[in-house]
């Protein structure tokens, strides 16, 4: 049986703990079609106060938003982190 490779699409979502992230790759959750959608998909994942998540633009490499504020009051871009650009 073949594994399932998942639709790449603009927004990739990646999370994990403070305490324990198991890096690079391994911290991948999966694509989405907006950073709306990956942005939900991050709060919701987010159980303990230590967890963490981003969003990366596929597109560009940029960090789009993460979890350093409150997102009741919307997200915050941060600063372009891609080494290429």
């Amino acid at each position: 049986m073949a594994d399932a490779t998942p639709e790449i699409k603009q927004y990739a979502l990646f999370a994990g703990r403070n305490y324990y992230p198991k890096g690079g790759w391994n911290d991948f959750v999966g694509f989405y079609g907006s950073p709306e959608t990956a942005i939900a998909a991050g709060r919701d994942m987010q159980d303990e106060p230590d967890d963490w998540w981003h969003v990366v633009d596929w597109t560009t490499g940029s960090i789009v938003a993460d979890d350093c504020v409150d997102w009741k009051k919307g997200a915050r871009l941060v600063e372009d982190r891609n080494p290429n650009a």
